[in-house]
């Protein structure tokens, strides 16, 4: 019995462990925007289960001393508005609590960063300047080592870069794909033991030809969130029934066809409240577009992100509703319709059916779940065939050993047909012993 414990508790511990790991590969993730509005709470508070990876931002780069977020106090993060010497970044340790916090519920946590105001000292205009950045965040806020890191020993899970809207159709933006080449030099893969996640923000409408668009071929990206809210006259979620507009099919090329990594998670990037966006459109109609754009291309498709996380509470539980619609059901169509496959990240065995079309019953099991039922069963199965199979070969051995003694042994002894071993004979009695031969 002590083998069948250590037998069933290793798979059982494996899979608590696997449970408090971010997924890059899945197709429903969520992804929601933290640390800039000023009523918002604590960062921990908002890992809920309703969110899978935060971007916490916006930071400000500065060509002349260490960069700085929008405002030192970092809203709902306990920061005290500190900052390090002769400069403007928030001195907050106390997030690291927070961060780590979140992490331990296996949700990843980004560092989002500005796009800068399309001046010619932005850090995307020069090869040289993006490199130079890349180390300095690396120090400052993943892997690297600083005496002015501001979340203290916390370690950030990677970088989103929003794309410089000023650059989008002209501009030298040759440091946007050296930014993250020297990341990846840093981070070689996000798909390690250690998941550093490089991911880049666009509009929609950005693989119309243009610079950045041409950046984007060399630029290896883990995840891009596509912005399909703001353009209506373009490619917004408000326009997803007029598929002249609709244009994730090119998206889709682009990550199987172009994109240098050819994993990439494509996302649908939307806000979470209504005011001042008239693309906006609620949590169920938001997992509805999301779950048949999953059906449709299965392989790419990564999730939903919003901005940001105060609203989305405030807005009746958008994030509870969205996070309740998009858990997607356990069968996937064997291929999808537009051909696209996808290398390094395999379809997610899931099709998309809006949850309100379900009972609570009718839910998806988590296949962790089906897993920590189903090894231990099968361990316990394992181990009585194993125990049935060693009773058995034990009497045939007891068997075997018994036998020369068997009728032989009766028909020396003067019965036959019997069955029956003669009583042993009582004092004074005795029984001859038989001649060798007889045992042969």
């Amino acid at each position: 019995m002590a083998i069948f414990r250590h037998f069933a508790l290793v798979p059982l511990a494996f899979l608590c462990a696997a449970a408090r790991a971010f997924n890059i590969s899945r197709t429903d993730n969520i992804m929601a925007q933290w640390g800039e509005i000023s009523f918002e709470n604590s960062l921990a508070t908002y890992c809920d289960g309703t969110v899978d990876l935060f971007t916490l931002g916006w930071l400000h780069y500065s060509p002349t001393a260490l960069p700085s977020f929008a405002s030192p106090t970092i809203p709902g993060a306990s920061c005290t508005g500190a900052v390090f010497p002769n400069s403007q970044l928030a001195d907050c340790p106390t997030l690291s609590t927070d961060i780590t916090a979140c992490q331990s519920k296996g949700v990843a946590v980004l560092l989002a960063l500005d796009p800068g105001s399309g001046a010619v000292t932005d850090w995307y205009t020069s090869q040289a300047s993006a490199r130079a950045y890349a180390d300095q965040l690396w120090n400052l806020f993943l892997g690297g080592t600083s005496n002015t890191r501001p979340f203290g020993d916390a370690v950030l899970d990677g970088i989103l870069v929003q794309a410089p809207d000023a650059h989008i159709t002209t501009g030298n933006i040759e440091g946007f794909p050296a930014f993250f080449d020297q990341m990846r030099l840093h981070a070689p893969i996000a798909y390690g033991s250690k998941p550093y996640i490089l991911a880049a923000r666009m509009i929609c409408p950005v693989l119309d030809e243009n610079a950045l668009s041409a950046a984007l071929n060399t630029t290896s990206l883990d995840v891009v969130q596509i912005s399909v809210a703001g353009h209506d006259s373009l490619c917004s979620v408000a326009h997803y029934d007029n598929k002249t507009m609709w244009n994730f099919d090119r998206w889709d090329r682009w990550a199987t066809s172009f994109s240098l990594n050819k994993g990439v998670k494509l996302y649908l990037d939307v806000p979470s409240y209504s005011d001042g966006y008239n693309s906006y459109v609620n949590a169920t109609r938001v997992a509805q577009i999301a779950n048949e754009t999953h059906m449709h291309y299965p392989n790419t498709f990564g999730g939903v992100s919003y901005w940001d996380s105060a609203h989305a509470v405030q807005n009746d539980g958008f994030n509870v509703a969205l996070r309740d619609a998009l858990r997607l059901p356990e069968q996937l169509p064997s291929a999808s319709p537009s051909g696209s496959q996808s290398i390094t990240s395999p379809p997610d065995p899931t099709i998309g059916i809006p949850a309100e079309t379900k009972s609570t019953a009718e839910k998806a099991i988590s296949p962790i779940l089906i897993l920590s039922v189903a090894i231990p069963v099968t361990a316990v199965a394992a181990f009585i065939l194993l125990a049935t199979f060693w009773l058995r070969s034990r009497k045939t051995r007891r068997e075997s050993q018994i036998r020369p003694y068997g009728r032989r042994r009766l028909k020396h002894l003067g019965v036959q047909g019997t069955g029956q071993i003669p009583a042993k004979p009582s004092s004074g009695e005795g029984v001859s012993s038989p001649p060798h031969k007889t045992f042969l």
